[in-house]
């Protein structure tokens, strides 16, 4: 969709959008399968690289780009006891909860702010459309992405005449393939936005209404990546962090994806 394409549509279907969000009526958060990546670590162009959905033992690939509908976004962090198996302190949008609060709020912290020890990421739940179904899933948005999907909200912000909401649209996410010496990586960007028809974007909004009652804590699976915690186990399979070429070791600058 070219510049200012949506600032043709429709005002009054805008609003309706717009009201959909005043609704505090939520309802319990449904469980969802995870999207994550699957990073080629074996050609420069990255051609293997694609996403696939999880959902108990069955995966479903889906390539380097898939259509998606945007429903909640939280920003997490996670800090973890050496060995990585328990929590030491993690938040959802910059509120600290766990063991060992590190301080107030993130902004404040030494050990996200300054010293980098905990990995930021971004939560998002969102529908995938898969053949002609949409599926609802979650995926973790990887430090190196969450730059793009900053970007991408911002342009929603800054769109002419009135800004957008992401979870009004439906867009593309692509992965584009990074080596940087040593280190082989996926990030996800954004593009093609276009407005979600009304009959589906009811379902959008009430799925995001029972999404934004869940517990906002950090599960396990949000961090179940290989790099994600200290000594993680060798990477094997499918991963989603920076690998280096002809290794199983990660990236330790690397701090995760949504994707």
């Amino acid at each position: 969709m070219t510049k200012n394409e949506l600032a043709k549509q429709d005002a009054a279907y805008l609003d309706h959008l717009a009201g959909q969000d005043d609704d505090d009526d939520y309802k319990p958060a449904p469980s969802f399968p995870r999207l994550k990546i699957e990073i080629d670590k074996k050609t420069k162009d990255g051609k293997d690289s694609q996403f696939y959905i999880v959902e108990d033992e069955e995966v479903t690939n889906l390539g380097k780009s898939i259509t998606v509908r945007p429903i909640y976004a939280q920003h997490t962090r996670a800090l973890f006891k050496e060995g990585g198996d328990d929590l030491l302190c993690s938040s959802v949008n910059d509120i600290p909860t766990g063991e060992e609060v590190q301080a107030a709020h993130c902004s404040k912290c030494h050990a996200g702010r300054y010293k980098g020890e905990c990995k930021p990421k971004v939560r998002l739940f969102c529908t995938v459309k898969v053949n002609d179904e949409w599926i609802a899933v979650v995926t973790n948005i990887s430090t190196s992405s969450i730059k793009h999907w900053d970007k991408f909200k911002r342009r929603l912000d800054n769109n002419k005449p009135r800004a957008l909401r992401y979870w009004w649209l439906t867009v593309e996410a692509a992965l584009t393939h990074k080596v940087n010496g040593s280190f082989i990586w996926d990030e996800v960007e954004w593009s093609g936005e276009t407005l979600t028809p009304k009959e589906d974007a009811a379902i959008i909004f009430d799925t995001r209404k029972q999404i934004k009652d869940y517990s906002g804590s950090v599960e396990g699976d949000d961090y179940a990546e290989p790099g994600d915690r200290p000594e993680y186990p060798p990477a094997t399979g499918h991963v989603e962090e920076p690998q280096q070429k002809g290794t199983d070791s990660v990236d330790s600058e690397q701090s995760d994806l949504p994707f």
